[in-house]
């Protein structure tokens, strides 16, 4: 009887402890399943995601610093010019930190070492840039300037030779009358010495201050033209032309009767003809545009390789996240599994 009854002891207390080993180790089947489920759950949270956010903050970012780029290249006055710089840059900051928040752990480490090469390139190009667009600015201060001043001289100039000529066709017309005069009068010998006055002297004369108004209104009109002259062709024709004009009335002045203006036109004159510089100025003016329109080009030829390596990028991220939720899924799964057959052993153990 003793003997019985310590068996069926024995047998209780054998039991009882194999279910506790089993719930022990299912416990600890649980724990590990659960902690690499939770492991890989972080992966996704802390790595893929946030990569992926990255990534596309990049790609927003280039497109936003073209548009940028844009205004910069178009800026007019130095304010937005500094205005555009501050936008730009303040912008490309924000990408390198973008950039750097990528992490290597997530990306190819080729892409990222191309990334930031381009990124510096592009950073070097829009220096560039910044600078011709600064210094085309500049040149259009510096013309509008000058243009201005030779205008008020080349405007007193041509205003000096009307006069000249109004005064010298108001004597010619005096002259013709007094001939007119001399005629009634019978005197021929007189209207004939008046005459020969008239047309050697005074029609040629009138001739020559004609020719000098003309020449100072052109020289006027090229001057307003030279405030939006733009091609190089034309530039140089224009400062061809001034340079003639120019010496041609210098040629011309010393015959103007009147001392005075003869000498106000010379000082007016010898303005004018040290502002021919303008016309340098016009060519640098033409040579930095050039020079900012081949940056421009320059810039959205690395903006496009950015945009196509940010692609990838963005590529390898949505892959890398995908595979992170399907592990993510096979993990829950196989944790799932692995439980049930545990709890389903320690059932038929136990019964």
């Amino acid at each position: 009887m003793l003997l019985s009854k310590a068996s069926i002891g024995r047998k209780l207390l054998f039991s009882f402890l194999v279910m506790a080993m089993l719930v022990l180790l299912s416990t600890a089947i649980g724990v590990s399943g659960f902690s690499f489920v939770a492991k890989t759950e972080r992966n996704v949270v802390d790595t893929a995601i946030p990569s992926m956010i990255e990534a596309r903050e990049v790609s927003e970012l280039s497109s936003r610093i073209i548009a940028s780029v844009q205004v910069l290249s178009n800026a007019k006055t130095k304010s937005q010019h500094q205005e555009a710089g501050r936008v730009l840059f303040s912008r490309l900051e924000s990408l390198l930190m973008h950039i750097k928040a990528l992490g290597s752990d997530s990306f190819d480490s080729k892409l990222l070492d191309e990334l930031e090469q381009t990124v510096q390139s592009i950073i070097d190009s829009l220096a560039e840039l910044g600078s011709s667009v600064e210094q085309t600015i500049i040149l259009d201060q510096s013309i509008n300037e000058q243009t201005s001043k030779l205008r008020v001289q080349a405007d007193e100039l041509e205003q000096l030779t009307r006069t000249q000529v109004l005064n010298t066709s108001t004597i010619a017309v005096a002259n013709v009358t007094h001939i007119y005069g001399l005629l009634e009068q019978e005197q021929k010998s007189a209207a004939l010495d008046a005459l020969d006055s008239l047309v050697e002297v005074d029609l040629d004369l009138s001739e020559r201050l004609h020719e000098l108004h003309l020449l100072a209104f052109k020289t006027l009109n090229q001057i307003e033209e030279a405030r939006t002259v733009s091609d190089l062709g034309r530039i140089e024709e224009l400062q061809r032309q001034y340079k003639s004009n120019i010496n041609i009335m210098q040629r011309r002045v010393p015959g103007v009767e009147d001392p005075t203006r003869s000498e106000q036109m010379a000082e007016l004159l010898k303005d004018l003809a040290d502002g021919k510089s303008i016309f340098s100025s016009l060519k640098q003016k033409h040579y930095e545009k050039q020079r900012s329109q081949t940056l421009m080009q320059e810039t959205l030829e690395l903006f496009t390789m950015l945009n196509a390596t940010v692609s990838k990028l963005v590529d390898q991220s949505n892959l890398a996240t995908t595979r992170a939720v399907d592990d993510l899924s096979k993990t829950l799964s196989y944790a799932q599994w692995t439980l049930g057959c545990y709890l389903s052993l320690a059932s038929w153990l136990l019964y």
